[in-house]
């Protein structure tokens, strides 16, 4: 025996112990939960796993009992609230994401709003109660533990001489403020949709009534609160309504189909101690300044500023931006910050959608100024509007770089049916990974495409089609293209991909195409597995009903020339839609293969999560084995349109998890075993040496006569398969593009791995 075949036995005894610990069972639950890995590093970004935000909606509130507030934020995209905390690093903004409080919160529902209403001290929580009106959620929070219940379903008001539900919308953001100024809190709001252009101010009788804040007592006191009235087909506004005055001014020449919903923020704008409005209607960008001449109990906005700020940039937000005041920079002075308010799903200017105005003037003369476009967007990764991950080495240097595509970013805007709207396209970018195998860290940079496709939601998969030394990169599109790129050049800060062919797909395969490459058969050509937004099915009953499937073309071509044949459209028979939410499913699929070589399907879906499947025969039907979860027992739910990647980023023989959503971030996840008591199924592995490593043009296999030799990219691609003939035996490897590889060595029942470097 060999030194190097004595040192050889030694490491691989080490590693079998390890991997004992870790290969899961694959006939039990999920293979796998996951661990947010938010401390792998990428440059210029302190927060960087934090999953993108588009259309936010602020409140502040004390989460770790010290006496400051901390900050919660909804988006609506990903339909979950994020949890900051305040800190006092020397950094702006002083807020550090913290994820282990968002299970503490209540339900919220399309908005939020933080408000003390018992004077506790103690921020509590009203949210839209699911079908018209407001539930209110009390703060009973301890010093250790944070914790709401539930207060009030369905918040009534008293009309004429009966209480009934105190109308507030999905889309109709109201103000909680106390406008009268008597110590409780009073709610001003459009009324229902049929005859919602004035503000009704319901005065809260609490405190008279009761002489205590404990309990709400909603009596509507003006139907047009304000004096002015917003026209219903569009966003203009008419001021002095309450008289015989008329004084009218349209903000804009278009004119939506008609008014749907509005923002309301009661404010001190111009120090006279008045309850002054700033508002934004649905569909619009802009918010306008109401300026008040009557009193609180009796407003009367007797003049108005329609591009708020004036003396700064003006509030330009698509769309429906609402306001909210924070201590953004921690002076104790609250600053304003913008966010749209409409949750539309393709029309916003994320990553630049949450504007901050600081008053540079004092509380009696204000002078908001903008600041920043981008408040904690800019500290995370945030692609704008949706986020598609997959995973390749780029560069060729043995790691694992990070592909991500998007719906797209706001190139133009148009008016269009009713509303302003943001025209996007879409972007492509890597993570580049320059960090080592076992410990990654990134470095973000664009890529480079000729000529660009001018496309929205570009997907991507990468792998090497045409077997030359370059990778090939295919891209899904919204409208049903699959593009075909070709690398040309890589540099330390680019890489550069040319187009090979506008469409290689035959025949139309529905909306939003998710591509990925993966050798499914293992005839060592890479097939091609799409997912999509939906497919329209008929039972045998002659029932029409919607499924998010996925579609197998396998690849009937060379190594030199793919040809992508349909199998099925209906692979595993895999539905991602869940009918409680929509009819669509934006199935995202991405195939990998554990330590044991077991194939599993990650499938991202509409509603969130991840579908886990098991799969055994890829001309059966998949098992589904429920949805990808957390270490602490969650379901991983990062926010709407789930896009999964999976890849082993610090080899230690677990897969691990990228997730995109459709607030434009990523979650980066380690993964763990599901089942610390699963047996090891691995047997003992012969003794496997190989020579020499680095390689270019063969290696040299020694003492395994008969065994199956594979040779498998670092993403489980099988790219040499052949049998060992002689005691020493020669592989050829020159067509190999340089990297690193993983030789895997089968005979009896029995396997062993090890991996090499093609220079």
């Amino acid at each position: 025996m060999t030194i190097r075949s004595l040192i050889f036995r030694i490491g691989i005894a080490i590693n079998m112990a390890y991997l004992c610990g870790q290969v899961l069972n694959a006939q039990s639950g999920r293979p796998f939960v996951y661990q947010l890995a938010d401390t792998i590093p990428v440059e210029g970004f302190n927060q960087p796993w934090t999953g993108g935000l588009n259309a936010c909606l602020f409140g502040e509130i004390d989460l770790n009992m010290d006496g400051i507030k901390d900050l919660i934020v909804y988006d609506q995209h990903r339909q979950k609230p994020l949890t900051f905390i305040r800190t006092n690093e020397n950094v702006i903004p002083h807020y550090r994401y913290e994820a282990r409080y968002e299970s503490d919160l209540p339900t919220i529902n399309s908005w939020f709003i933080t408000q003390d209403f018992n004077g506790d001290g103690k921020a509590d929580i009203f949210t839209f109660d699911g079908v018209a009106g407001m539930t209110l959620y009390q703060n009973v929070s301890t010093a250790t533990t944070v914790r709401f219940v539930l207060h009030t379903k369905r918040i009534t008001a008293k009309l004429f001489d009966t209480y009934e539900t105190l109308y507030c919308s999905s889309v109709n953001y109201p103000a909680i403020y106390d406008v009268d100024g008597d110590g409780d809190l009073d709610i001003v709001t459009f009324w229902v949709p049929s005859a919602g252009n004035t503000l009704y101010f319901y005065k809260n009788w609490a405190k008279e009534r009761y002489g205590s804040l404990d309990s709400l007592d909603f009596v509507i006191a003006n139907t047009n609160w304000g004096c002015f009235r917003e026209d219903e087909s569009s966003n203009g506004l008419t001021l002095n309504t309450c008289g015989s005055s008329v004084a009218s001014s349209k903000q804009q020449p278009a004119t939506p189909s008609k008014h749907t919903g509005s923002s309301v923020f009661i404010a001190h704008l111009n120090g006279d101690d008045l309850p002054d409005l700033l508002l934004g209607d649905f569909g619009y960008p802009n918010i306008v300044a109401l300026y008040n001449g009557g009193t609180g109990e009796d407003a009367r906005m007797v003049s108005m500023d329609t591009a708020f700020p004036h003396n700064s940039v003006p509030v330009n937000l698509l769309n429906s931006p609402a306001v909210y005041p924070l201590d953004v920079d921690g002076d104790n002075v609250p600053e304003l910050v913008f966010s749209p308010f409409n949750a539309a799903p393709f029309s916003t200017q994320a990553p630049y959608s949450n504007w901050v105005y600081k008053n540079m003037g004092t509380a009696a003369i204000p002078d908001y100024q903008l600041i920043s476009q981008s408040f904690l967007q800019d500290n995370m990764l945030d692609f704008g509007i949706g986020a598609y991950p997959t995973i390749g080495d780029l560069n060729k240097d043995g790691l694992l770089d990070i592909i991500v595509g998007n719906y797209g970013i706001t190139d133009t805007v148009q008016f269009s049916n009713g509303s302003w709207e943001s025209v996007s396209l879409a972007t492509l970018h890597e993570l580049r990974n320059i960090g080592t195998a076992t410990q990654p860290s990134f470095r973000l940079q664009p890529i480079r495409l000729d000529p660009p496709p001018l496309k929205t939601a570009l997907c991507p998969t990468v792998g090497n089609l045409n077997n030359n030394p370059q990778l090939d990169l295919l891209l899904g599109t919204e409208s049903g293209e699959l593009l075909w790129y070709e690398q040309s050049t890589t540099t330390n800060d680019t890489t550069t991909f040319q187009l090979v062919q506008s469409n290689i797909l035959n025949e139309f395969m529905g909306l939003f195409i998710a591509p990925q490459l993966v050798d499914l058969n293992n005839d060592g050509l890479l097939d091609l597995v799409l997912g999509e937004q939906r497919t329209i099915w008929t039972n045998e009953q002659g029932k029409v009903y919607y499924k998010g499937n996925v579609n197998y073309f396998q690849n009937t071509g060379t190594p030199e020339n793919p040809v992508f044949t349909l199998i099925t459209d209906s692979l595993g028979g895999v539905d991602a839609v869940n009918r409680e939410v929509s009819t669509f499913g934006y199935s995202k699929p991405y195939f990998f293969k554990d330590t044991t070589q077991q194939l599993w399907l990650y499938c991202g879906r509409e509603d969130g999560r991840i579908s886990v499947y098991g799969v055994s025969d890829i001309s059966a039907s998949f098992e589904d084995r429920g949805f990808v979860e957390l270490d602490d027992g969650q379901e991983l739910y990062n926010g709407q349109w789930s896009s999964p990647a999976v890849a082993d980023f610090n080899q230690d023989g677990i897969p691990d998890l990228v997730v995109g959503n459709h607030a434009g971030g990523l979650h980066l996840y380690y993964g763990k075993q599901s089942d610390p008591s699963a047996i090891c199924l691995i047997t003992p592995p012969m003794m496997l040496d190989i020579h020499p490593n680095p390689a270019y043009t063969q290696i040299i296999v020694e003492n395994q006569i008969g065994a199956l030799c594979e040779i498998m990219d670092i993403l489980g691609h099988v790219r040499i398969s052949q049998r060992i003939q002689t005691a020493s035996q020669s592989i050829d490897i020159h067509n190999l593009m340089q990297g690193v590889y993983i030789l895997k060595i089968s005979i009896n029942g029995q396997s062993s791995s090890t991996k090499f470097v093609k220079q």
